[in-house]
């Protein structure tokens, strides 16, 4: 027969592999849900956005970099002026490069004209150089040589023309138009874009792009209606259209209550539709793909993810 104490030992035991188990359970079912939480749609974007680097260099020297996409960046000697004297000492030019689709979307930078058709890029980039707190203009005559390399795109394209970006709070003339001033050479391996002309104000920066504005005009336009089955404002809901196989994006906008339209849609063309939201801290998206027919509708439903399976889903759209 047992003992009082040796039931009392066991009892206790008992409770003691019982409270661990469920100590164990518990850190584990946190471990599993410790996803990251988001206050808006824009700052899940802005976590991925294309980030800026930063090359120093005497003025009088000039410089070449490289920046980690594998941009490469030639700056000639006395090639930057402040109030229209060139400047002497040290400056800092800041840069970023957008290539893939994902890092359209993450930085806000649609392919599209000015009058909102679309553009297949090669590549987009983003100069501003300072010295101190001031921002400089380049000199009369200079430029900003960037290599592009095609292996970002997988080919080269003999279409590929220079285009500024042309910026606008309103979005009245927001987009991209082709400059009369900057020049592209085709090199073996890339696009050397020559930038001879920063637009103002200089403060804000200069974005180019090299594209190719002759693949989607060869498609008749539609009108393409996004409906979304939630309520937009509820999610910040951002919507963004991809090609397979073409290097384009365009952010469609939200024109009223659950409306997204965009109507310089390609009819005919095979088209991805990504959308991007936020509720209660937690990460939603919808994807759908489609041919676009004349004047396209349909309705989409957000579902709740995770940032890793978000991501991974964007990523797969870069071909």
């Amino acid at each position: 027969m047992k003992t009082k104490i040796e039931i009392m030992k066991r009892t206790s035991l008992a409770i003691l592999m019982l409270a661990l188990f469920w100590i164990s359970c518990k850190k584990d079912k946190l471990e599993v849900t410790n996803e990251t939480v988001y206050s808006s749609t824009q700052q899940f974007l802005n976590q991925h956005a294309a980030k800026s680097q930063f090359f120093t260099f005497n003025d009088s020297v000039g410089g070449v970099f490289t920046s980690t996409k594998g941009s490469v960046i030639t700056v000639l000697p006395n090639s930057f002026t402040a109030n229209g004297n060139v400047v002497t000492g040290n400056v800092t030019l800041e840069f970023k490069d957008v290539y893939s689709k994902t890092d359209m979307i993450f930085t806000d930078k649609s392919t599209v004209l000015l009058f909102g058709g679309i553009l297949k890029s090669a590549g987009m980039f983003f100069v501003r150089v300072k010295q101190g707190t001031q921002t400089l203009d380049l000199a009369q005559g200079k430029s900003i040589k960037v290599f592009q390399p095609a292996g970002n795109t997988g080919f080269m394209d003999s279409a590929m023309v220079p285009f500024a970006f042309v910026p606008d709070s309103s979005l009245t003339t927001w987009g991209w138009g082709q400059t009369t001033t900057d020049t592209m050479n085709f090199l073996t391996n890339g696009y050397l874009f020559s930038l001879y002309n920063l637009t103002n104000p200089l403060d804000s920066g200069t974005w180019s792009n090299s594209d190719n504005a002759s693949f989607f005009s060869a498609y008749p336009q539609t009108s393409l209606t996004l409906l979304e089955a939630d309520a937009p404002a509820l999610y910040g809901t951002q919507v963004y259209l991809v090609f397979p196989g073409v290097n384009a994006m365009v952010h469609v906008y939200n024109l009223s209550q659950n409306n997204f339209t965009y109507s310089y849609a390609p009819l005919g063309l095979n088209c991805t539709m990504i959308a991007i939201g936020v509720k209660d801290k937690k990460l939603y998206y919808a994807k759908q793909n489609f041919t676009i027919s004349s004047n396209y509708s349909t309705t989409f439903t957000m579902t709740e993810t995770t940032s890793n399976d978000l991501l991974a889903l964007l990523n797969s759209l870069n071909n």
